[in-house]
């Protein structure tokens, strides 16, 4: 992955996301759009029954067209629906949870049975979804995972490496296993339960963790050789062959090797995990991938990702791509910053497109069914102490995100009727649980999933547009393949502009690419021909919006350059357009990063008074909607100038971190 350049419409203010940095993070601070191209998107217009706008009778330009069922309709006021079933599911998202991810291989099986793992192309897991989505992305598969999840001792993997502390560990253990007999003999089997944990739990706070990071490197190492083993003729390769002698020889799968083998093999998928690094000590989210960290091993990103905050030390970590030369970082569990590593939620120009061609299928844990706090608490204000992350703030944010991904979701049930598993005790940390236990909450998961799935294959999504050209361009390119193919003479136009537009952005790709040593961008006489053909294909607004989206492609790094280009302006107009388009999603971002820094760790922190939380809301919904830098400015000066001090008998603050936030976040106009 490339090191992201700062926006240049932005200061100094820092991100919270080592994905999306500003000024002074751009020389460590990498970017998620290349390494995040391929994840699913979030449909903006979709709603879950059809549109009562639309007139009653209509012309059927298509019918069950394609593999999604495409059906489009035109209707006499001009306008038209798109009725579709969803998209493939390509992506599987698997939350944090400790103990509680004993019910994976539930959902594992059931994907596997109705033939959807095989179709999963990206796997994205933070805390204990990062073991799991990295021994699923090296291949295995539910069977094999059930038997390695189930007969991991998970205690046993926070042992120390030292054999006399080992030997203390496990007598501790012995010790509160004893004493939980004896309380259940009399009946108190909760109180046996809870002395049994803390004689595990206790002798080993601070685990490094070796063994858990060695059992993961030989899984993983092993599932791999043995793809490789049943497609010998890959190693004609010789980047397999590469990889296979180098993995013959102990060395430990990298997200690299994955990114590569997942274009031969399908079971073998991409893989994305979810970090937090504490810069200056400041929690920022790192991704690491195949573009980020091609050549870290897996399991050591996976154990970064695993090691729970008190629990587990802290790994550090040097040479990697986003660190200085020299520098060394500490990192932490995963879940702290995004407990539930939705692609679109850590790059939301994924989500843009009106319909999607892939989606997701996110597994979040049952919570306890308490109240999410909307300003900060006592509790909360405790808990981002001991953590040294906003966690209460980054909690509000992900529900918050979470609500526009409602029907890609399934809630791992923990409430059932052999107990509750959605507390620390009785869950995160739960390392004991018993195998029925497990068996159990696998098999409430494992219907829970083919619930989803059957409801998916009967439910049909629904769109509505202004006019057909709309509908049509709004398709994904697969699915208007299918519909040009299908459908009638009336589709040509519309096909001929898509396949023409795409030969001239092909050739603005080309021709940037072939000045990529070059420090700055020349326009050259064929990047002028192309746009000069694209200005005159953008003959209605449906197409000049089309035109400018493919120009901002998020993936696409030729195109990015181009818009950040000296070119002048009023010669072509659709490159104007697609330049104001990206500084609009610039000064998005840089409004969503305040929002995540400034706004949300504010609204958290203790004692703050009511005056406070509602400015800091308004400052968020005008944020929200700013398109531009002065309006960002605009809401900062405001927080600024009427933020109130907190638990003062004075009105104003003498110093205030929210203020300075606010001041330093103000964009170049």
């Amino acid at each position: 992955m490339q090191i992201q350049q700062a926006s240049r419409l932005a200061t100094t203010a820092q991100t919270d996301t080592v994905s999306t940095p500003v000024h002074d993070q751009q020389e460590r601070a990498p970017t998620l759009a290349s390494s995040q191209g391929k994840g699913a998107v979030l449909p903006l217009t979709q709603v879950s029954q059809p549109p009562v706008a639309q007139s009653s009778k209509g012309d059927v330009i298509c019918a069950t067209c394609g593999p999604r069922q495409v059906e489009i309709t035109r209707h006499q006021d001009g306008s038209a629906s798109v009725t579709m079933q969803h998209p493939p599911l390509t992506s599987l998202v698997l939350s944090g949870g400790g103990a509680k991810g004993a019910a994976y291989p539930g959902a594992i099986k059931a994907l596997e049975e109705q033939g959807k793992l095989a179709e999963i192309r990206t796997m994205s897991g933070s805390s204990a979804g990062a073991i799991t989505a990295s021994l699923l992305a090296a291949g295995m598969n539910a069977g094999e995972f059930k038997t390695l999840s189930d007969e991991m001792n998970l205690i046993s993997l926070l042992d120390s490496p030292v054999k006399k502390i080992s030997l203390a560990q496990h007598m501790s253990g012995e010790n509160g296993k004893v004493v939980a007999g004896l309380f259940e003999k009399i009946k108190l089997s909760k109180v046996g339960s809870f002395i049994q944990l803390l004689c595990n739990i206790l002798p080993r706070l601070q685990s490094e963790a070796v063994p858990l990071e060695r059992i993961l490197k030989k899984e993983s190492n092993h599932s791999v050789l043995a793809h490789l083993d049943a497609r010998p003729e890959l190693n004609a390769r010789p980047e397999v062959a590469a990889i296979r002698q180098r993995l013959g020889q102990g060395g430990g799968v990298t997200f690299g090797d994955l990114a590569l083998l997942s274009r031969h093999i399908p079971a073998i998928k991409e893989l994305n995990i979810t970090g937090t690094g504490m810069f200056d000590g400041r929690p920022q989210m790192i991704v690491f991938n195949a573009s980020l960290t091609p050549d870290m091993e897996i399991a050591r990103a996976a154990h970064i990702s695993g090691s729970f905050p008190i629990v587990f030390s802290r790994p550090e970590e040097q040479s990697q791509p986003f660190l200085k030369e020299g520098e060394r970082l500490s990192l932490q569990d995963g879940g702290v910053m995004l407990n539930v590593p939705v692609p679109e939620l850590i790059n939301p120009d994924l989500g843009r497109g009106v319909i999607a061609e892939h989606d997701n299928l996110i597994l979040k844990f049952e919570d306890d069914g308490s109240e999410e706090a909307k300003k900060g608490t006592v509790k909360g204000a405790l808990a981002d102490w001991v953590v040294g992350a906003p966690v209460g703030a980054r909690s509000a944010l992900q529900a918050k995100g979470l609500a526009d991904f409602a029907d890609q979701m399934v809630t791992v049930p923990l409430k059932t009727e052999r107990g509750d598993f959605t507390d620390t005790l009785g869950g995160t940390l739960n390392f004991t649980m018993s195998d029925a236990d497990k068996g159990h909450l696998q098999e409430k998961l494992a219907d829970a999933v083919n619930s989803h799935l059957t409801a998916r294959e009967s439910d049909r999504q629904h769109y509505h547009f202004e006019d057909l050209e709309s509908a049509l361009l709004a398709l994904p390119d697969r699915d208007f393949a299918a519909v040009a193919q299908e459908g009638g003479q009336e589709l040509h136009a519309t096909a001929q502009f898509r396949q023409q537009a795409q030969e001239h952005l092909s050739t603005l790709v080309a021709s940037v690419l072939t000045q990529e040593a070059a420090p700055r961008l020349s326009l050259s006489a064929e990047m002028a021909h192309a746009l000069t053909q694209l200005d005159t294909l953008a003959e209605s607004p449906a197409r000049r919006e089309w035109i400018v989206g493919q120009l901002n492609q998020p993936d696409n790094t030729a195109l990015a350059r181009l818009l950040n280009s000296d070119a002048p302006s009023g010669q072509f107009p659709i490159l104007d357009q697609g330049k104001s388009e990206a500084r609009s999603r610039e000064v998005s971002t840089v409004a969503r990063n305040i929002i995540h820094e400034v706004i949300y760790p504010s609204l958290f922190r203790l004692g703050q008074p009511g005056s406070n939380v509602a400015l800091l809301r308004r400052t968020e919904h005008a944020l929200n909607q700013a398109q531009t830098a002065t309006e960002v400015n605009r809401a900062l000066q405001e927080l600024a100038d009427n933020y109130g001090a907190r638990n003062k008998p004075w009105s104003k603050p003498l110093s205030s971190t929210t203020v300075n936030q606010a001041k330093a976040w103000m964009m170049v106009e």
